[in-house]
């Protein structure tokens, strides 16, 4: 029977980053890598709050990725 091995996880925060020539918002987007897998969403919406807080740029969105092998 095939299985899932957790490889990692990672932490993808997505920030304003001014406008185009036509107006429109940019968003430009930052990973993390080796995020801790039993962190909760709420440590991890804090953690990217306090990373942000350090820029000029406001966050946008928040997003985790989890990377696993079948075998």
């Amino acid at each position: 029977m095939m299985q899932f091995h957790f490889k990692r996880q990672t932490l993808k925060c997505t920030y304003e980053n001014g406008l185009n020539d036509e107006g429109k918002e940019v968003f430009r987007s930052k990973t993390y890598a080796n995020v801790n897998p039993e962190a909760d969403a709420n440590s991890l919406r804090q953690a990217a709050n306090a990373l942000f807080s350090l820029s000029e740029r406001a966050l946008f969105q928040v997003e985790t990725s989890q990377t696993s092998e079948i075998y």
